[in-house]
């Protein structure tokens, strides 16, 4: 019997103005903070906030897209919130003081959640179902290989011609994403009768309920991962390993690459605890061997275990909320999804720096915690994971 095409137009462009618009994201969050302080000379404090508006930006819009999407239909939510992503990324050579900054960042925020949001729904639909895993896996490699190249290009750029040149390959990204939109088969909404659509706003309209239980596991462990974003340059730092640090996420970002053709079928072939148990194990590992780190070995060898439990973790998470809800209810899918992950990577930083004066400051203590919180999740998972055998 032949096997269901995964790689169709929709599916490639969708990737590819996933890509797109993730580097432009990666791009600016590397830099904002430091951009910010140079041109405004406020607070590091202040600075940050320019950053973290962005994800309650990126937030607000998830709450709403996922519904709207279902009522508006998925290409005009992508073509919308693209040119408002566009605006935004001018907008940069146009600000007049911090606050105008921080407003352009949150506007900047909603237009990058709306689309991510509407790309993975288009995805979803996309995918066979009997591919699930391998199809929303290969189309996570986009989400990696944008937090490699992201950064790099952030850095690189702002060393040779500074923001200007910075903000321009910006708009070049999301003018390149708009065009490759129009491109994209019309979808119509999902709510095609007037009853449906007048019905009143009830908690089912912004969340999808049977997407919170893997979407609950797989924000545990981007809670983890929000201290390697927050923490990790800082630690290796203060262990003389900064210059091995910079090759941390190369590491983590190969070893999804590498676990990637091999995680996304098996999803398919045995389910999802067959994926999500190695991957919180995996996990587990990487934060202990953080923990306990001495040498430039040990570090490496923890962002390959931290990579491959994340990025499975991820795809593997979205792939089963997907399979799970009802095929149109995928917009609320994806958007229940990010939200629970947006949710954990905002908070965990703030949480863990509440708790870091009270274990001494001490990241090694930070990330054997994070590592035995880890192996509870796991252990509450094992009589949560789905009995049933994957659909063929």
């Amino acid at each position: 019997m032949e096997r269901e095409r995964l790689w169709t137009k929709d599916y490639l462009l969708s990737t590819l103005i996933n890509f797109l618009i993730l580097v432009n994201y990666y791009l600016l969050m590397v830099m904002m903070t430091d951009y910010a302080c140079k041109q405004y000379e406020i607070s590091l404090s202040t600075a940050g906030l320019t950053a973290s508006i962005f994800v309650v930006g990126a937030l607000l819009s998830r709450l709403f897209t996922g519904a709207a999407m279902e009522k508006v239909g998925r290409t005009r939510i992508l073509h919308l919130f693209l040119i408002l992503n566009l605006l935004m990324s001018l907008a940069y050579f146009l600000t007049a003081g911090i606050a105008a900054l921080l407003l352009i960042r949150i506007l900047h925020g909603i237009s990058y959640g709306a689309i991510s949001t509407a790309v993975g729904t288009i995805v979803s639909r996309s995918v066979p179902k009997s591919r699930t895993g391998e199809g929303i896996g290969y189309y996570m490699l986009s989400v990696t290989l944008a937090a490699a190249v992201g950064p790099f290009l952030g850095m690189s750029l702002h060393g040779s011609g500074g923001f200007t040149l910075l903000f321009g390959v910006c708009c070049g990204l999301t003018a390149a994403a708009l065009a490759a939109s129009l491109f994209i088969t019309p979808q119509p909404p999902e709510t095609k009768t007037a009853s449906a659509s007048e019905q009143p706003l009830r908690l089912s309209s912004f969340f999808e309920p049977k997407a919170f239980r893997v979407s609950s596991f797989a924000a545990a462990v981007y809670f983890g991962y929000s201290a390697l974003l927050a923490f990790l340059t800082t630690y290796t730092t203060e262990a003389g390993l900064a210059s091995t640090g910079r090759f941390f996420f190369v590491v983590y970002a190969v070893a999804i690459f590498v676990s990637r053709p091999v995680t996304g079928p098996l999803f398919d072939k045995k389910g999802e605890a067959a994926v999500l148990i190695p991957a919180f194990l995996s996990f587990t590992v990487g934060m202990a061997l953080l923990g306990f780190m001495t040498d430039s070995a040990t570090l490496l060898t923890a962002a390959a275990f931290l990579g491959f439990g994340v990025g499975v973790t991820q795809s593997t998470g979205l792939a089963s909320a997907v399979r799970e809800a009802p095929k149109e209810r995928m917009a609320v899918v994806n958007s229940t999804f990010y939200i629970f992950l947006d949710t954990a990577v905002g908070l965990g930083p703030f949480i863990m720096g509440f708790v870091l004066p009270f274990i001494g400051n001490s990241y090694p203590h930070l990330y054997c915690g994070l590592a035995l919180l880890s192996l509870v999740m796991t252990l509450i998972y094992l009589p949560l994971r789905p009995k049933t055998t994957p659909h063929r």
